[in-house]
């Protein structure tokens, strides 16, 4: 075979491997491999939610991904109740964000654009557990505060 022609070949398919790997690691599973993914039910919808309990996996959050997949989010979860705040930095999709103290929603934010950062967002109240989902899911899912919220098994 003409190697000339195989070059083009072989760099084609090095390209689409490539292409492949950069957006597998932006879009959720490569990035939170070492992450636990848990169903949590707020309201009368499930979630599967990436839960971030750590100090570096709460300040990446959903930093630099570019598609959340349907009813996936995640969950950050605080070991005292402070009125935490959130932003969008490094974001490049719009989120909803549900507050939580002691299993119960206590706020909601809805359409929080990607570009609304330095904007800083904060509950109204202490929280220990905030849930961010695409865009809005608080509206299609008809969440609204005093709902339940339960992690599932």
């Amino acid at each position: 075979m003409n190697t000339n022609k195989l070059f083009p070949v072989i760099g084609a398919l090095l390209l689409i491997v490539i292409i492949y790997f950069a957006y597998g690691l932006i879009t959720g599973p490569r990035l939170f491999k070492d992450y636990e993914l848990r169903t949590v039910k707020v309201g009368k919808t499930n979630y599967r939610l990436y839960v971030a309990d750590t100090a570096d996996k709460r300040m990446q959050g959903l930093s630099n991904i570019v598609k959340l997949p349907k009813n996936q989010g995640m969950l950050f979860v605080f070991e005292t109740p402070d009125t935490y705040g959130f932003w969008m930095k490094d974001m490049n999709i719009a989120l909803d964000i549900i507050y939580i103290r002691e299993g119960k929603v206590v706020d909601l934010k809805e359409n929080i654009l990607a570009s609304s950062f330095p904007q800083i967002f904060y509950p109204l109240t202490a929280v220990d557990a905030v849930i961010e989902l695409n865009v809005g899911e608080i509206m299609k899912s008809g969440v609204r505060i005093g709902d339940p919220v339960k992690a599932l098994k």
